[in-house]
C-alpha cells in the first residue's frame, strides 16, 4: 500500500452524516500533522508504507 487509511462515512440523516464527517475530516487533520511533525523533528522525510 502507499500508507493510505481511508475513511468511510455514509448514510442519510444529515445531522449524523455531517458530525461523521466532520470527526473523518479531523482525523485526517491530526494524521497530517503528526507525519510533519515526526519529519521535521527527526530531519528524514519517509516515503509511505
Amino acid at each position: 500500500g502507499c500508507g493510505w487509511e481511508p475513511r468511510f462515512v455514509e448514510g442519510d440523516e444529515p445531522e449524523t452524516m455531517h458530525q461523521q464527517m466532520a470527526a473523518a475530516v479531523d482525523w485526517a487533520i491530526r494524521e497530517i500533522k503528526r507525519i510533519q511533525r515526526t519529519a521535521r523533528e527527526s530531519g528524514k522525510a519517509s516515503r509511505p508504507r
